[in-house]
């Protein structure tokens, strides 16, 4: 598995090794996991965030959210972290969050089981075990909540991104890149977002893109 930061990434091999490429400025580049085995990693724009396979969670760098509060964590199945706060989705399909809640979007503790979660600017969004879509936080990114019908979700910094069982996107948010075309795809199984461009795969594995190229993030 990959992440990105703002300007580093950090990956998960087969084999549970991380790896990173890019800027360590802030020291983002430098989990420091005890020796114990990954179960997944995530990254804010300037942190690294690392899921022990015991369920506890370490960080690295710029980190929205403490080493105490995550220290008081356990039984984490994995993490998303954006510029304003970091959601983690709990074995128990419970969701805790961290970080600024300036829009609410740490507003999750009523929320029940969880199998997917993702964060941009200001929001999080969730998707449970029937598939319902649930969002806290900035509405101007995320509309969906509420969705039914649904079996994936991904965030972007200022988008929210929902797939429908017959794999169509709905998308919402900010379009200064036309990020908001992912809205017309069809037959997708897999998406992600970023600042101006989202990517997703299609059930043929054909990539889809949207969005802003202009320093070639969309690939060939």
């Amino acid at each position: 598995m990959i992440r990105l930061g703002d300007q580093h990434a950090v990956g998960l091999t087969l084999d549970g090794e991380i790896v990173y490429a890019g800027s360590d400025d802030q020291h983002q580049c430098a989990l420091d996991t005890g020796g114990a085995a990954v179960r997944s990693v995530g990254a804010g724009p300037y942190a690294s965030y690392a899921v022990l396979e015991d369920g506890r969670v370490c960080a690295c760098g710029d980190a929205i959210a403490t080493p105490g509060e995550l220290a008081q964590e356990r039984d984490v199945l994995a993490l998303a972290a954006s510029a304003t706060h970091v959601a983690l989705l709990r074995a128990d399909g419970t969701v805790g969050a961290y970080g600024s809640n300036a829009y609410g979007e740490c507003d999750v503790k009523q929320w029940r089981d969880i199998v997917l979660v993702d964060c941009g600017y200001g929001f999080t969004v969730a998707l449970d075990r029937t598939g319902r879509v649930y969002v806290a936080g900035d509405a101007s990114r995320a509309t969906q909540d509420g969705m039914t019908g649904a079996k994936g979700i991904a965030a972007g910094v200022n988008n929210c991104y929902v797939i429908d069982k017959s794999g169509n996107v709905t998308a919402s948010g900010f379009n200064g890149g036309g990020q908001l075309d992912a809205g017309e795809w069809k037959k997708a199984v897999v998406i992600a977002g970023g600042y101006m461009h989202a990517i997703g795969l299609d059930a043929r594995g054909e990539r889809l893109t949207a969005g802003s190229n202009a320093k070639n993030q969309l690939g060939g």
